[in-house]
């Protein structure tokens, strides 16, 4: 069984997937509001807004970022990894989900790209 939590109109992909108690999230970047990439922001200031997305995005599906058991975090230059760590860490306490960390060529010339899984039986 699947639920399709939020969907961007026209795009190939949901934002979010509840499948057998698991919601599975989609990438998320530092896009604003108004849908822009923000490649003007710093690389902590990118994390902060794709963090707030994130959250979002598991808000519409019940869960939290206390529930996330994964994330797969891809940034542009691996350089960055412990400038990222540092912001990162705000994000998670004493117990942080498994997370993977890759260098990628990402769209639209953002930094950070960061994707989850989350336990959120109902």
């Amino acid at each position: 069984m699947r639920n399709v939590i939020s969907g961007k109109k026209g795009s190939p992909y949901s934002d979010a997937i509840m499948a057998n108690g698991f919601l599975f999230v989609a990438g998320q970047g530092p896009i604003d509001e108004a849908g822009r990439s923000r490649t003007d922001l710093s690389l902590e200031e990118q994390i902060r807004l794709t963090m707030k997305n994130l959250e979002s995005v598991l808000k519409k599906g019940a869960c939290s970022l206390g529930q996330v058991v994964q994330c797969r975090v891809y940034l542009d230059d691996i350089a960055n990894f412990e400038r990222m760590n540092a912001v990162y860490s705000e994000y998670f306490g004493e117990s942080p989900p498994v997370r993977t960390t890759v260098e990628a060529a990402l769209s639209d010339g953002i930094a950070v790209e960061i994707d989850c899984v989350a336990v959120c039986e109902r």
